[in-house]
């Protein structure tokens, strides 16, 4: 089975519409060319990247693409006559924000397109396009990543039918198509997040379908690839274990764990790393019930103890501002056996969850990320009494 490729009408398109197709290539190793008649740069380190410079004149790019590139390929560019003999050829396009040519809207574009040309020849001012934004951009990132998923699914659905599951076969020797089962990095937050959902659901109701890999040869798989579908930041309880609570495989999930899911530098660096190396786009702070970090900071704030070591302080301090917000204060309640107590531990679990992921969104890499490529922060508690997973946010 033939490999994906990208394809880009270069001499036109903006460079950070560039840019989010380079990250796109390397995270998901694909193949993508740039056809100009002038000569490029293309990225250091991204060898799924390449140029094909073509003769100057008039639709030379254009005549290229169209005849190089294959039914199933994506291609970007702003040209509508390129686009709409690219759709007839049954190559999915998409223009620089992101909106997608189809038989039905790209006619009627031409038509358009046809009827201003014939007003500027007139000496009609008829204006531009309005001027290409941040916003556009994020619509760009949005839109590509959801139709390499998409494609990418076909495409493994139909290599199941061939050959072992998720291998795709390489386009050629130099630019192989990795293994694309989409359980990773090109999943948009929205799917991970149902599949997420769809996973507490089976765990709830005790009809799990993960397997754990046991043989040599589904370790060395999994070992060769990182791509979670999402990174989630919970507590270190032995008890919260997210890949049994959501249902997923060694290797579905980036997991840091620390006490109370706080958010230290070192966890809110392991979540960058994971969102700009693995192109992750669902974070998930998870709080749980009966936390005991959490608990102990509301019996701190209740009677001050200075038997607290420095470490286990740092921890009690990035959850009092939590914890007074739902409603702790000196003289409050310590212990279980008071009736006020366990209310007031759940209210300040799902205030602290809330307030970390408000905190991740400071990060300016992750703040970046949500604006141009669509990444999501959301909170969550995990009831461990019944097992199901509360979303907070989204």
């Amino acid at each position: 089975m033939k490999g994906l490729t990208i394809w880009v009408d270069a001499d036109a398109t903006p460079k950070d519409v560039k840019d989010v197709v380079f990250r796109a290539a390397k995270r998901l190793e694909i193949s993508t060319v740039l056809v100009a008649n002038q000569r490029l740069s293309t990225p250091i380190n991204n060898p799924w990247v390449s140029t094909i410079l073509v003769a100057h004149g008039p639709d030379v790019a254009d005549s290229h693409i169209v005849e190089a590139s294959a039914p199933g390929d994506v291609a970007i560019t702003a040209d509508i006559p390129l686009a709409a003999a690219l759709v007839e050829a049954g190559v999915l396009v998409l223009d620089h924000r992101g909106e997608e040519y189809t038989e039905a809207n790209v006619r009627e574009r031409l038509s358009v397109r046809d009827f201003m040309d014939s007003l500027r020849g007139t000496g009609v001012e008829t204006g531009g396009p309005s001027a290409w934004s941040p916003k556009d951009k994020r619509a760009f990132a949005d839109a590509l990543d959801r139709t390499l998923t998409a494609r990418l699914r076909k495409m493994a659905r139909k290599s199941k039918k061939k050959g072992p599951p998720g291998i795709l076969a390489p386009k050629d020797p130099t630019h192989a198509q990795g293994a694309a089962t989409m359980t990773g990095t090109s999943q948009h937050p929205d799917e991970a997040l149902a599949r997420l959902r769809e996973g507490n659901a089976r765990f709830t109701a005790n009809e799990p379908s993960r397997s754990t890999p046991k043989d040599a040869a589904s370790r060395g798989t999994l070992a060769d690839r990182q791509d979670p579908i999402a990174i989630v930041l919970t507590c270190s309880d032995h008890r919260v274990v997210p890949e049994d609570i959501f249902d997923q495989s060694p290797g579905d999930l980036f997991v840091v764990r620390v006490a109370g899911n706080i958010a230290p530098p070192v966890a809110v660096g392991s979540i960058e790393f994971a969102a700009e190396v693995f192109g992750t786009r669902l974070v998930i702070v998870m709080g749980h019930t009966r936390c005991g970090a959490v608990g102990a900071t509301i019996s701190h704030l209740s009677r001050p103890s200075n038997d607290l070591s420095p470490n286990v302080r740092e921890i009690v301090d990035r959850i009092e501002a939590s914890a007074a917000k739902a409603g702790a204060k000196p003289g409050g309640p310590t212990s279980p056996d008071e009736a006020e107590f366990t209310p007031l531990v759940n209210a300040a679990i799902a205030e602290n969850a809330r307030t970390v992921a408000s905190r991740l969104e400071e990060s300016e890499v992750l703040a970046k990320l949500a604006e141009t490529e669509g990444l999501r922060i959301m909170s969550a508690v995990y009831v461990m009494e019944t097992g199901t997973v509360d979303f907070l946010t989204g």
